[in-house]
């Protein structure tokens, strides 16, 4: 049974103003959304009404005329919610913040990324500004952070300065530039009870620009260029069968459908999308490719 889709997340383009060292985006900076993928995103959203859209980079403050073109064409976007995972980069006075904010055609939420990877690059001050545009514009704001190890926690005490806001918690994954640069979160043991779990974006899908739709927004596209991963219309990547085993079954059924003996597993697959990614690469290994058990 396919899931339903909640969320679109939208690659506008890969170019980015920073450089951080634990990035997963490590794509061709000169690719953006053409025009055609503009016109298909638009008819698809407006033909699936999706409960909401994101739009990532790349910085996706970049490419606000693309992400305009996008919304414009979109039709009756009234019950979608739309927000940018964001560096904050443009927040360098709350003027500037409003402006940039306020530019967007339909903007209803801001995510910013800031751990101490981006604090290379952008002030503290940055936050507090982000925050106070967000607050007079009556956006929500939620800061999302990424630890390398247990003591970049403390920098949570130096962003809850800046008001008063959510700030999610993720742990750095080998993906991209994290993985030449062999940044990854430890984990001192297994966690055996990520073979009980699902795809942590089995509701969602993402479109990479140039590329095409799929599911994973991470190790699986970043790391690797299997075919079935990606497609170019939604319903193939529903109907594919990366999609059906990987997505819709959990981990440890996925394991056993691929072949897959989960007792070489080493503390570092804790993480469900590095397990998955292990699971693919073992069987390749031993197949030649991934073949699915009925």
């Amino acid at each position: 049974m396919v899931s339903e889709l909640k969320e679109l997340g939208i690659n506008l383009g890969y170019r980015c103003n920073f450089r951080c060292a634990h990035c997963s985006v490590i794509e061709d900076p000169r690719i953006k959304l053409s025009a055609s993928e503009v016109n298909l995103l638009a008819k698809i959203i407006e033909g699936h009404k999706f409960r909401s859209l994101l739009f990532v980079g790349g910085e996706p403050t970049l490419y606000i005329d693309i992400a305009n073109d996008i919304l414009s064409k979109a039709g009756d976007l009234s019950r979608t919610s739309v927000r940018i995972t964001t560096n904050g980069h443009f927040a360098n006075s709350k003027c500037n913040a409003i402006k940039t904010l306020a530019s967007f055609v339909k903007l209803d939420r801001v995510q910013l990324s800031y751990d101490k990877f981006h604090s290379k690059f952008l002030p503290l001050a940055n936050i507090r500004n982000l925050f106070y545009a967000c607050k007079a514009l009556k956006k929500k704001f939620n800061v999302t952070t990424v630890l390398e190890n247990p003591m970049d926690i403390l920098l949570l005490e130096k962003i809850k300065r800046a008001g008063k806001f959510t700030v999610g918690i993720q742990k750095v994954l080998p993906i991209g530039r994290a993985k030449t640069n062999h940044i990854n979160h430890p984990y001192p043991s297994l966690d055996q009870k990520v073979l009980r779990k699902h795809c942590p974006n089995r509701s969602k899908i993402m479109y990479f620009c140039g590329r095409g739709f799929s599911t994973c927004c991470s190790s699986l596209v970043f790391n690797s260029r299997e075919k079935d991963m990606i497609h170019p219309t939604i319903e193939r990547h529903l109907n594919s069968k990366f999609y059906k085993t990987a997505v819709l079954s959990n981990f440890g059924r996925f394991a056993r459908k691929l072949g897959v003996s989960t007792k070489d597993l080493r503390p570092e697959h804790s993480a469900p999308c590095t397990l998955c990614e292990f699971l693919f690469n073992r069987a390749r290994e031993s197949q030649g490719a991934y073949n699915v058990r009925p």
